[in-house]
C-alpha cells in the first residue's frame, strides 16, 4: 500500500510583506549549501537537492549595516516578513528558493532568519516514509504600551511533533533546524553568501567490523552478512531552543535493517556501509543489534549489546542528538568485541547553508 508522506507546517503562511514594505524584485532570497559534508552528513556529503527547507524571517526597521559588531537587538524584529515558507531546489539558481513563489529582499530594514528541514516530497515509486509538523516562535517585544519585554529573554523555539522516520535506512533524511541568526542582513548583502548553520536533531550510528585471527583461506573465509538494530524507536516530539534538542514521547519500536549483504571480514576495521556510512535515528537508549555472519561455511547468528557504558542504567548509556556514534564489531573465533566511540559530528560534518 503506497505510503503518503504528511508535511504540516503549523505556523500559517503569512504573505511576504504588506504594501507598505517595498521588495527589491530584482534581489530574491534563496538558501544553499557552501561546502560539501556539511549537511546530511550520515548520508551524503551535500544537502540532498529533493529535500526542502521551511524558513521564517523577521524584518526589523534598522539597517543590517546599524549592528557592525553583529549583535542584534532582536526586540526591533518584530514583523513577519514570511513565515514557515517552504523552499525547494531551484536549478536555474543551484539554489534553495520559495515554492509557491520567490521571495524578495525588502527595500528597507534587514531580515534575520530561521528554518527547519523538510522531509523529502514523494515522487513516483519512491515513498519516503517520513513527515513531521514544524511550529516556530520567536519574539521578544515590548508589551503593549510599555518598555518591558513580554518575557525575560529571546524566545527561539522550534518544535517539531509527530517525527516519524522510515525504517529504512536508504529513505531516511536527516532532521535538522537551525535558530534565529545572531546577524541581521539586508538587500545589500544579497550577493554575498550569509552563513547559516544547521543542529543535528537525530543521533549518526556507524559500524566498522574487522575478524581478529580471520582466516586467509577463500574457502574459510569470514563474511557479515546482515545487522539488525532491535526495537528501535521511530516516533518521537522534539524542541528545539537555541542549540539544544530535547526528545518526548519517543515510541513505536521497530526492527531496523543497518545492512545485508557478504562483506568480507579483513584483519582492518572497514565501515560495513559502502552506500550510507551509516544511519541516522532518534536519540535514545542503545538496543542490541542482532549479527549474522558466516564462519567455515556456516551461518551463525548471533546478538550483542550496544550500550555505552557498563552499566546499561547509567545515565550516560543514551545516544544524543548531534553525536556521532561508531561501533567496531571485533569478530573472533569464539566472540563478537563491541568496542563503542563518539563524538560530535564536528567541524567537517556540522551542516550550513546560505542565504543570498
Amino acid at each position: 500500500m503506497k505510503r503518503i508522506l504528511i508535511i504540516i507546517i503549523a505556523v500559517a503562511a503569512l504573505s511576504a510583506c504588506t504594501k507598505s514594505v517595498v521588495e527589491l524584485e530584482q534581489y530574491e532570497i534563496a538558501v544553499s549549501p557552501i561546502a560539501e559534508n556539511m549537511t546530511k552528513a550520515a548520508l551524503s556529503g551535500n544537502y540532498p537537492n529533493d529535500q526542502h527547507i521551511a524558513v521564517w524571517a523577521y524584518l526589523g526597521s534598522a539597517e543590517a549595516s546599524d549592528y557592525p559588531d553583529k549583535v542584534v537587538d532582536y526586540s526591533n524584529f518584530n514583523y513577519p516578513y514570511f513565515s514557515g515558507q517552504e523552499f525547494y531546489y531551484k536549478t536555474d539558481k543551484n539554489a534553495w528558493g520559495g515554492l509557491l513563489e520567490p521571495y524578495f529582499w525588502p527595500g528597507h530594514g534587514s531580515l534575520v532568519f530561521a528554518g527547519c528541514a523538510l522531509p523529502a516530497p514523494e515522487t513516483a515509486g519512491q515513498p519516503s516514509g517520513q513527515s513531521w509538523t514544524i511550529k516556530y516562535e520567536f519574539y521578544n517585544y515590548p508589551a503593549e504600551g510599555t518598555t518591558e519585554t513580554l518575557n525575560a529573554g529571546l524566545v527561539d523555539k522550534m518544535t517539531i511533533n509527530n517525527y516519524t522516520q522510515s525504517s529504512n535506512t536508504a529513505e531516511t533524511f536527516d532532521l535538522m533546524w537551525f535558530g534565529v541568526t545572531s546577524a541581521s542582513y539586508n538587500y545589500r548583502t544579497s550577493g554575498t553568501p550569509v552563513a547559516i548553520t544547521f543542529n543535528h536533531a537525530l543521533s549518526w550510528i556507524t559500524f566498522k567490523v574487522y575478524g581478529d585471527g580471520a582466516p586467509a583461506a577463500e574457502s574459510t573465509a569470514w563474511q557479515v552478512n546482515s545487522l539488525v538494530m532491535e526495537e528501535v524507536n521511530t516516533t518521537g516530539n522534539v524542541v528545539c531552543v537555541g542549540a539544544n534538542a530535547t526528545w518526548s514521547d519517543v515510541a513505536t519500536p521497530q526492527d531496523m535493517t543497518i545492512y545485508t549483504g557478504s562483506q568480507a571480514l579483513t584483519t582492518a576495521a572497514a565501515e560495513i556501509e559502502t552506500v550510507s556510512k551509516g544511519t541516522v535515528i532518534i536519540p535514545q537508549k542503545p538496543g542490541m543489534l542482532t549479527v549474522t555472519f558466516t564462519s567455515g561455511g556456516s551461518q551463525t547468528t548471533k546478538q550483542v549489546s550496544l550500550k555505552l557504558t557498563d552499566n546499561e542504567n547509567d545515565a550516560a548509556n543514551i545516544w544524543k542528538p548531534g553525536y556521532h556514534y561508531t561501533y567496531t564489531l571485533v569478530f573472533k573465533a569464539n566472540e563478537i568485541l563491541v568496542a563503542p566511540s563518539f563524538d560530535t559530528w564536528g567541524e567537517k560534518l556540522d551542516n550550513t547553508i546560505t542565504v543570498q
